[in-house]
């Protein structure tokens, strides 16, 4: 069983958080039974993982794995788009942006007035209604819309820098869109509140981070305009995220799982 988002402790998508507790109650009983049935659990963060072991009444650690998403080597630009040329520094979100980060993009929006002249914006992708009204009032976001994966590459390679914005729940997140940041090993600037993903941006040198509130986003804006040039992905190994490498471990545990099955028959 791979698992790419959490189950029922998902407060950011799928409406969990909505459930009245006997449909909760079903939902988690259907959980534990996948939880205790299988034979590998596989999820993409460690705090998941924890959680997942939680459920198993037996000592059997050694079935659960954690495997982080990762990018595809093949799959990039072969001709990298060189950045615009632009005296602005440009700051590209690219991905769905989910409307429980809408409070955190009202405060980015409010941050953003005193930069019109120094920083730009490019958002493509997802969003609701709301955050389209709310962003389209900004005199420096470029709105674009869904856009294919090329495009968004595109996107990405003439940026100076890309923005992640974490849901509460998920701060711990190492998503698609945060695995094509660093294949295009471009400086990442995440909003969020404190978490594992943040900390490995700031401990890494690859980024910023600020908390979801105007005075933090702004200096975070201001952090971005005057040190951008100190963030360096000159010695950072991003193996881990290498779909290459995940796809080689993954295939590891599925021989041993084989071989261990075999031994018992």
């Amino acid at each position: 069983a791979d698992f790419r988002d959490p189950w029922t402790n998902n407060k950011t998508a799928f409406g969990y958080d909505t459930l009245d507790l006997k449909r909760f109650q079903f939902e988690k009983q259907k959980e534990r039974k996948v939880v205790q049935g299988f034979d590998l659990i596989v999820s993409v963060a460690a705090p998941m993982t924890e959680y997942f072991k939680s459920l198993e009444t037996k000592d059997q650690t050694e079935k659960f794995v954690t495997l982080p998403n990762g990018y595809d080597p093949n799959d990039f630009l072969k001709k990298p788009i060189p950045k615009m040329v632009n005296t602005k520094v440009t700051i590209c979100f690219v991905g769905t942006l989910y409307g429980k980060t809408q409070a955190t993009l009202v405060s980015l929006a409010s941050a953003m007035k005193g930069f019109q002249d120094q920083i730009q914006f490019r958002f493509c992708g997802d969003m609701n209604a709301e955050a389209y009204h709310i962003l389209r009032q900004c005199e420096n976001v470029e709105l674009m819309g869904k856009v294919d994966g090329k495009t968004a590459k595109e996107t990405i390679s003439q940026s100076d820098i890309c923005l992640l914005l974490l849901t509460d729940d998920l701060t711990y997140s190492f998503s698609t869109k945060f695995c094509e940041y660093i294949q295009a090993r471009k400086p990442i600037w995440i909003v969020s509140n404190a978490g594992s993903t943040p900390d490995f941006v700031r401990e890494n040198g690859i980024g910023f981070h600020s908390l979801p509130t105007p005075d933090s986003i702004k200096q975070g804006l201001e952090n971005i305009r005057t040190s951008l040039d100190s963030i360096s992905y000159e010695g950072f190994d991003d193996s881990s995220f290498n779909l290459e490498s995940i796809s080689k471990q993954y295939l590891e545990r599925l021989v041993h799982l084989v071989k261990h099955d075999n031994s018992l028959k």
